[in-house]
């Protein structure tokens, strides 16, 4: 076996060690994601300068220009009104997703990395760290500190279950079952219903992708499900949908996004043009927030409202332009996709991207490290995709 060189292997073999480790430090709310992020900078540094580093394609260029444009834009018309560290998030994000780019395909002993077994692994080891951890009132949910944390790992992680459920064929496939049921038990136990929407969404994302057959199958879930869990009373459920229905005008995020607006309405001409800045919403809201005292708020609970306030209208078309692009992409890529497994891939990847934008649209900031890391590894998988199946497109 030939060990690694110290200037042509050391780094590749770093880079993916590190983006190991920040993925599993994800998974399990715990660990060391800042050390792996700053060698995740190191080792991409290092690719740089002294291998020979992947071709950048344009998918990789356009998502390190928006990110250098939103950071620098976010904090020219923050000012003396910087909080926050939002800045710091889409800086290691947009880090993250260029360091996938440079994810060696090949060890230095010559066999590629074992991803998926390793993600596979990662996925069983959290869900039953949340399993164990609710129960014992670890923290507040699960390993995390929030519920709305938690419905994000559970409505992100089911459809890779399901996949890795679908795809191996071993005995591992049972152990991805079980993780499967305990995940939608993780979910159901938040009571969290941006959660519940955002797995509704996740589902209908894939329907146009699946054979006649498993959207009968997938229809008759959609369906079906949701019914039995609100005439039977199971976890509150019915509880939750009632409160939604009879309260929905007073809602928190429905007021919030009245006081927002209003709020926005009053800003000048280059405000409305280019935003105010990293953190201008928490110093602005407060004083005009129906929860001020009780709880300050420090982003509306909506991107399109997130985005307007801190980029003007400049950052919330190309931010929309960039999701909307992203989507088609991907859309696009899997239904042309030729292979089996890419096409099988390629909908684990539909599904994940609109669970994630579902839930934390509603539920987190939009420039934060809980939103846009997870979202930095999904863009990485993504691209990755694009590259391989790009050139195997049905005719």
């Amino acid at each position: 076996m030939r060990l690694p060189r110290l200037n042509g292997d050391l780094f590749p073999l770093l880079l993916l060690l590190s983006v190991y480790g920040f993925a599993l430090s994800l998974l399990l709310g715990r660990g060391s994601y800042k050390p792996c992020l700053y060698l995740c900078g190191y080792a991409t540094l290092g690719i740089l300068a002294f291998t020979r580093p992947p071709r950048l394609d344009r998918d990789i260029l356009a998502v390190v220009g928006l990110g250098t444009l939103l950071l620098g834009q976010g904090l020219a018309m923050a000012g003396d009104k910087l909080w926050g560290s939002a800045h710091t998030a889409l800086f290691g994000a947009t880090l993250l997703v260029f360091a996938l780019r440079l994810l060696p395909e090949r060890l230095a002993w010559g066999r590629p990395p074992p991803h998926a077994a390793i993600a596979a692994a990662f996925l069983l080891v959290a869900v039953l760290a949340h399993a164990l951890a609710y129960p014992l009132k670890l923290n507040h949910a699960g390993l995390y500190s929030n519920l709305h944390y938690l419905a994000l790992f559970s409505v992100t992680t089911l459809p890779l279950l399901f996949y890795f459920a679908a795809t191996i064929q071993s005995r591992l496939r049972w152990l991805c079952i079980l993780a499967l049921v305990v995940d939608f038990w993780l979910l159901l136990k938040t009571q969290s219903r941006p959660g519940y929407l955002a797995l509704l969404a996740s589902a209908l994302a894939s329907l146009p992708f699946l054979s006649r057959r498993c959207q009968f199958i997938a229809l008759g879930s959609i369906v079906l499900l949701p019914l039995g869990l609100y005439f039977s009373g199971l976890f509150g459920f019915a509880a939750r949908v009632d409160d939604l229905a009879a309260n929905f005008l007073k809602e928190e995020r429905m007021i919030i996004w009245r006081e927002t607006w209003a709020m926005q309405l009053r800003s000048p001409s280059l405000e409305w043009a280019f935003g105010h800045g990293f953190g201008a919403y928490f110093w602005n809201y407060q004083p005009i927030s129906s929860y001020h005292g009780k709880e300050d708020f420090t982003f509306p609970h909506n991107y399109f409202l997130e985005v307007l306030y801190s980029h003007g209208l400049l950052g919330l078309t190309l931010v929309t332009l960039a999701y909307a692009s992203f989507f088609w992409k991907l859309a696009t890529t899997t239904w042309r996709c030729r292979d089996q497994a890419g096409t099988r891939f390629g909908i684990m990847l539909i599904s994940v991207a609109s669970a994630e934008l579902v839930q934390s649209f509603l539920t987190l900031p939009l420039f934060s490290r809980h939103q846009l890391y997870p979202f930095g590894l999904l863009l990485g998988a993504s691209l990755y995709y694009f590259r391989k199946h790009t050139l195997h497109e049905r005719p």
